[in-house]
């Protein structure tokens, strides 16, 4: 195991990746605004994808090895000839940045996820919407734990409402009462210093003729922290069960952000990560199952390549393995010490490659979760994974704008 070669042409982190077909080429997305297709073996660049203004989220190479599908800040995902990266259509589908965009094995869809909270399937001919899903839940993981701490109020209880806690939250500490300095006077009725001589009234200072009056700022947005209750309000048992109360209901309102989207190997299905992972026909987007054993916020999903399979990433700092057909949890992976941002099943579906926040990517043995080696080159953290088409290559995208490709025996 080690680096075979690193891509330094970002000026920005690298968000994501994908390899060509022949495993020739690779295209790279990053926070530098460009997503660039350049040679895997000499680091040449051959094209900058056109036809965007925004920031190129997800991208995906097609089987055939003809198209470059992309996911952009604009709103919209667009195919790009894979050659020359000229777009060739634009799909409008969606109303907010597109994070992630996947082709079906026959290489005439496109499923793309969004800050919307929609995934959706899309002809990759002519942009023709052809199915939208819309179930995923709005909030997060997180707000569900936080509301079955004790002290906090029930998930989706109103400022009020039966069920509030009654007894002081026992994850803030009660403020004591503080002594009174005898050396501080009072603040009501405080006398004048007579060794300290009273200030004469000041007149209205004139206004300088040379100092601009400060406009008053239009639309000026509300400042979040200044509803934020004081430590003495906090300490009335009512009113921060109140105030958890509507953190809470503001966070559930949120829509789920689409992280990660895959095909099933035969083409059918789609499996999109939000809140949770949910399986849905590809044609009808019909819901056909859902797995909901992460404890915060998915961040990446994919299929294997026999179709048994479901592999889910998490800030949690987890991967989690799931039975495909029944939606059952087979194993989990606690290797990482920080988020996992990116998955990836080996061709062979023998392995899973992690990538984490904790500038590591692992493999580890996907029919028994056994660690086998970790990748630690990267000096930031790490996005993105793929494994080459042969299995022979991984790539990974970082934090510290470079794509390694490296060896995985």
């Amino acid at each position: 195991m080690g680096t075979l070669f690193k891509y330094t042409g970002h000026s920005g982190h690298v968000y994501s990746l994908a390899w060509s077909p022949d495993a020739q080429r690779l295209v790279s997305a990053s926070r530098d605004g460009t997503a660039q297709i350049w040679d895997t073996n000499t680091g040449q660049r051959l094209a900058n994808l056109a036809g965007h203004s925004g920031k190129v989220g997800g991208v995906a190479w097609s089987p055939n090895g003809r198209w470059i599908a992309a996911g952009v800040d604009d709103n919209f995902a667009l195919v790009a000839d894979a050659a020359s990266g000229q777009p060739i259509l634009t799909y409008q589908g969606h109303s907010a940045s597109v994070s992630c965009v996947a082709w079906s094995p026959d290489s005439t869809r496109v499923a793309s996820g969004s800050l919307d909270s929609t995934a959706q399937v899309w002809n990759a001919s002519t942009g023709q919407q052809l199915a939208s899903y819309k179930g995923h839940p709005s909030g997060s993981p997180e707000m569900k734990n936080i509301a079955g701490m004790p002290g906090m109020p029930p998930a989706g209880a109103a400022p009020g409402a039966p069920g509030m806690p009654g007894a002081a939250n026992p994850y803030m500490p009660q403020m004591p009462n503080m002594p009174q300095n005898p050396y501080m006077p009072q603040q009501p009725g405080m006398q004048p210093n007579p060794y300290m001589p009273q200030m004469a009234q000041q007149p209205a200072m004139p206004q300088n003729p040379y100092m601009p009056q400060m406009p008053t700022a239009p639309n000026m947005p509300q400042n979040p922290y200044a509803n934020m209750p004081n430590i003495a309000a906090m300490q009335n048992p009512a009113y921060a069960a109140q105030w958890a109360a509507q953190a809470m209901a503001a966070a559930s309102a949120r829509p789920a952000r689409i992280m990660g989207i895959a095909w099933s190997p035969d083409g059918r299905y789609v499996v999109s990560a939000g809140p949770d992972a949910h399986v849905w026909d590809a044609a009808t987007g019909q819901k056909l199952s859902s797995f909901s054993g992460h404890t915060s916020y998915l961040t990446s999903v994919s299929w294997s390549p026999d179709g048994s399979r479901i592999a889910t990433a998490s800030g949690d700092k987890t991967v989690q393995l799931w039975n495909a057909g029944n939606g059952q949890l087979i194993g989990s992976y606690t290797g990482h010490a920080a988020q996992v941002l990116s998955v990836s099943w080996s061709p062979d579906g023998r392995r899973v490659a992690s990538a984490s926040f904790d500038r590591t990517v692992h493999v580890w043995d996907g029919s028994n979760g056994q660690h086998l080696f970790a990748y630690t080159a990267h000096t930031d953290a790490v996005n993105a994974v793929a494994w080459s088409p042969d299995g022979s290559r991984i790539a990974s995208a970082s934090f510290d704008q470079t794509v390694h490709i490296w060896s995985p025996a």
